[in-house]
């Protein structure tokens, strides 16, 4: 893996963010998967279309191990054997779903980081780039999330997506109503910077 995160340290001494580090997210293990007992598999990252850094996955019982290359000192790679220990929970509504348990703090994640091993957000001191955003960008940055996550286009200049195929009409309408709502709040933030810029002149 060579060291997934190491490179990107912020030089300021900026808290660092999530969105900086390597991530391993259950619902994508769940996609592939990998998380059926015995099944072997392997995870790639990808960084502006090219290959940055892979992980071996194999599915023990209740614990997923991991085999990873950790870059310890330029140019040594160091192989990584890491066991992480999952948790089934049974859904209010039926079915069952699944979490890790980060080794360093036993909590109860959905998605863990690639620091000196793999743990949690809180393990890590890590923030969201999010919270660092101007308000009038982060409401419009997290009503493009949304788009995209209804399998639409991000370009709110384009018609607001359809109901996805198997989405519950209730939680579309939830959801088409929090993306109406973050739209107009982003551009009413960025309606009053103008306005103050304009008076400021």
């Amino acid at each position: 893996m060579g060291g997934a995160g190491s490179e990107n340290r912020w030089g300021d001494g900026a808290r660092q963010k999530c969105e900086d580090l390597l991530d391993l997210r259950i619902s994508v293990l769940r996609k592939n998967g990998l998380l059926e007992t015995g099944r072997r598999g392997s995870l790639v990252w990808n960084v502006g279309g090219r290959a940055c850094a892979s992980i071996e996955t194999f599915m023990n019982g209740q614990f997923l191990e991991l085999t990873y290359y950790r870059r310890e000192f330029a140019p040594e790679l160091r192989r990584v054997h890491e066991i992480i220990p999952l948790e089934i929970t049974e859904q209010p509504f039926g079915g069952e779903r699944r979490w890790f348990i980060c080794p360093r703090c036993d909590r109860r994640c959905a998605v863990l980081y690639a620091g000196e091993g793999f743990s949690c957000r809180l393990c890590l001191n890590l923030g969201y780039r999010s919270q660092y955003e101007d308000p009038r960008f982060r409401f419009l940055s997290k009503a493009r999330k949304l788009r995209q996550r209804l399998g639409g286009s991000g370009n709110m200049m384009l018609p607001f997506p359809d109901k996805p195929r198997g989405m519950h009409r209730a939680m579309f309408e939830r959801l088409y109503d929090r993306g109406r709502a973050l739209e107009q709040a982003g551009l009413r933030a960025l309606a009053r910077s103008c306005l103050h810029g304009f008076s400021q002149r």
